[in-house]
């Protein structure tokens, strides 16, 4: 696209925007943090995120400077030529990362991950991966959520937004203020000012009406805020140099320049320890501030100094270098390099993924990424040149559908083939009524329950590492009457968090198969712990309130199956269930602030403690209202320190004692609660089998098929014994 020449052409002695490397050492440091970050590093630097923030802010200023001093040159931007050299610049890294994802996706990635790799490569290969994000209703703080390989490319899809839209927007302006006699340059600068106020206002404005955090933070629309701060300071900064060389200003003493970008430096270095992504201050104005920071600091870069040398350190600069590819390439090594899998952590696995990450990176940069940005390869002209990236993108749409798709989620007629049914088991052993308490084990002094002689050995496993008799290990505790005669199949649902969601496909195809039980629904909310309201620690050094949607009591949910989960009171009406098995516990053991009260608490403490009693009381009667039983199950240690990706692991929450304390107080509620609540030990009969990395692969959850299995060697002649225990119905 041409256009005429401007109204004044400036004098030729303003100098042409050359390389910086400080802005290399800056983008070094920015790099190295967010690295730090996902590499585990979370706790530490919680705040590393605002370097990407940066990174928006200094491609738009490098973009917009480019793009206007091409206008300035020749009077045209060529649209054509600078979207060629985006795809030479970013292209080549990206093909290579989406091509490996078939890889991941067969040696690395865990079910939930392949499922849904092919359309996040398609995303990510379109540049919508930001919107896909918010499409999905991804919540950006899970936990327990399976990080796509992909994740991170959320921030290069709104780069590349941008370079499509603000080339067309700056023609547009540099048209209009030539048809108006005013100065184009003049006329962007207002226009980004306006827009990045604007863009923070419409996030302050999101954030006040309840959108979610991943709302805010994915969004195009809310972090373009950042982009325009760039394209702000290429206008003022282009205007500055034009005005000193016109001799209408003089250049401002260097001090006055270099002071503010530096203590905006130490500013942002200092908000990475102490910032985090659920600060609301952050979408109230938070954003904006670090992006005019940024730009103090990069107005400081551009002034020579010793501020402008030291982060042209040749070190720093190298790794600048490389940071485009070290972005792409780092996320989805540091999840291939799990600490499962490498056999390491700390800092010894630190060290490991960072390797990975540079001896990667810094062939493709040398062998793939300069070759072709500098148009030594493939020639120019040649019928590869033509064809090579319709090609690529191409060959990746059609892996991304054909070869990475993972086997199916097994169905409900797929689970049925693995229950093995058991012959019935009769009335149960008789032991001693009470509710009295017992150990983690399950073999307390008191602790007893329908227990006995197993369909396929002793114990309630069988064979294994359970004891016996009426307080074998994992077996339950609670009321035990007199043996009632046989009767129908009990009516079976379950509620809790996303750990009786993962186990409910087993219950369900188990009671289908041996008609024992009949499974109603799945009443569990993922995310949600027991206690509701106040704020909690959702992962590393990250708070945030409890939603809205987790008080069971009140309000629908939406499951992650697209099912809506209602009130318990009226999911009981609609169910009717005789059975509620009650799933709690890796969101209660993580520290909590407990509404009206500005004290972290956590299983434990006498405060915490007594709260959740209440809590779990107040349950207790709404579940057996109508006179349902409830049979609440204990919870394993969670494991997800060692078996998610560090960064997602909050260690504290991995303590067994918090885990082992949560169980004491399900004890002790349903000792209050007499005959309407029985305790399985299901925690100790996990952790008893030996094999709970293999039950509970990503430390938490049960795959479909180990909930089936769980079924056949534990829960299901468990929930039966226990029905018999029970009063005929009236």
């Amino acid at each position: 696209m041409t256009l005429l020449p401007p109204p004044a052409a400036h004098p030729p002695t303003v100098p042409r925007f050359s390389y910086q490397p400080a802005l290399d050492g800056w983008r070094g440091i920015g790099i190295l943090m967010v690295m730090a970050y996902h590499a585990g590093g979370r706790s530490i630097v919680p705040g590393a995120f605002l370097w990407i923030d940066g990174f928006f802010t200094v491609s738009a200023f490098l973009i917009a400077t480019l793009l206007l001093e091409e206008w300035h040159g020749s009077g045209r931007i060529s649209l054509t030529a600078f979207w060629s050299r985006r795809i030479r610049r970013l292209g080549p890294a990206l093909v290579l990362t989406l091509a490996a994802m078939p890889v991941f996706g067969a040696f690395a990635a865990s079910r939930a991950q392949r499922a849904e790799l092919p359309h996040d490569v398609l995303a990510t290969l379109f540049y919508v991966a930001n919107w896909r994000s918010i499409a999905m209703g991804s919540d950006y703080f899970a936990a327990f959520a399976d990080d796509s390989p992909l994740k991170h490319t959320w921030s290069l899809a709104i780069e590349e937004q941008f370079y499509v839209l603000f080339p067309l927007l700056l023609v547009g302006l540099l048209a209009l203020a030539r048809r108006v006699r005013r100065g184009g340059p003049a006329v962007l600068g207002v226009v980004a000012v306006g827009g990045a106020l604007a863009s923070a206002a419409w996030m302050a404005w999101l954030h006040a009406g309840g959108a979610t955090t991943s709302r805010l933070y994915y969004g195009t629309d809310t972090r373009a805020q950042s982009l325009l701060v760039g394209v702000a300071l290429a206008v003022w900064h282009r205007r500055a140099a034009h005005r000193v060389a016109e001799g209408t200003a003089t250049p401002r003493p260097a001090l006055a320049t270099v002071a503010p970008g530096v203590v905006a430096f130490v500013a942002l270095v200092a908000a990475q320890f102490v910032v985090h992504e659920t600060s609301p201050a952050l979408y109230q104005g938070g954003f904006l501030a670090a992006a005019a920071g940024q730009a103090l600091v990069f107005r400081a870069l551009l002034t020579p100094g010793w501020f402008q040398r030291a982060l042209a350190w040749r070190p720093l600069v190298w790794v600048g270098g490389l940071a485009y590819g070290l972005y792409l390439f780092h996320f989805p090594l540091f999840l291939a390099l799990s600490p499962a899998r490498v056999g390491l952590d700390g800092v010894a696995l630190f060290a490991v993924r960072f390797a990975a990450a540079f001896a990667l990176a810094v062939p493709v940069m040398r062998l793939v990424e300069q070759p072709i940005r500098s148009r030594r390869w493939p020639a120019p002209g040649s019928a590869l040149a033509r064809v090579a990236w319709p090609a690529a993108v191409a060959a990746i749409a059609v892996a991304a559908l054909v070869v990475t798709p993972p086997p199916p989620e097994p169905t409900r007629t797929d689970l049925q083939a693995l229950v093995v049914p058991a012959p019935d088991p009769g009335p149960p052993a008789a032991g001693p009524a009470g509710t009295g308490p017992a150990d983690d084990t399950g073999t307390g002094p008191t602790g007893t329950g329908p227990t006995g002689t197993g369909p396929t050995g002793t114990g309630p496993t069988g064979t294994g590492p359970t004891g016996t008799g009426p307080t074998g290990t994992g077996g339950s505790i609670g009321t035990a009457p007199a043996p009632t005669s046989p009767r129908r199949a009990p009516r079976v649902a379950v509620v809790g968090d996303s750990t009786g969601t993962r186990l409910s496909p087993g219950i369900d195809a188990w009671a289908s198969v041996t008609h024992q039980l009949v499974f109603v629904g799945d009443g569990a909310r993922v995310g949600c712990p027991l206690g509701r309201g106040g704020e909690m620690h959702t992962a590393a050094d990250v708070t945030g309130p409890v939603n809205s949607s987790c008080n069971w009591a009140t309000a629908p949910a939406a499951g992650f199956d697209g099912v809506t989960r209602q009130p318990w009171p009226a999911m009981l009406a609609a169910w009717d269930p005789q059975l509620v098995v009650v799933s709690f516990g890796p969101w209660d053991v993580t520290d909590r602030r407990l509404p009206g009260d500005p004290t972290w608490r956590s299983p434990g403490d006498p405060v915490y403690d007594r709260w959740l009693l209440g809590e779990m009381a107040a349950a207790i009667d709404t579940l057996t209202a109508r006179g349902a039983h409830v049979v609440w199950l204990t919870q394993p240690p969670w494991e997800g320190l060692t078996r998610h990706p560090p960064e997602r692991a909050y260690p504290p929450a991995g303590d067994p004692a918090r885990m082992a304390r949560f169980n004491e107080l399900v004890r002790q509620a349903a000792a209050a609660a007499g005959r309407r609540v029985t305790v399985v030990e299901f925690g100790a009969w996990i952790t008893g089998t030996g094999e709970d990395a293999r039950l509970r692969p990503d430390g938490a959850h049960l795959e479909p098929e180990t909930a089936v299995e769980v079924m056949n060697r534990f829960l299901g002649p468990e929930l039966v014994r226990i029905w018999r225990t029970l009063p005929a119905p009236t």
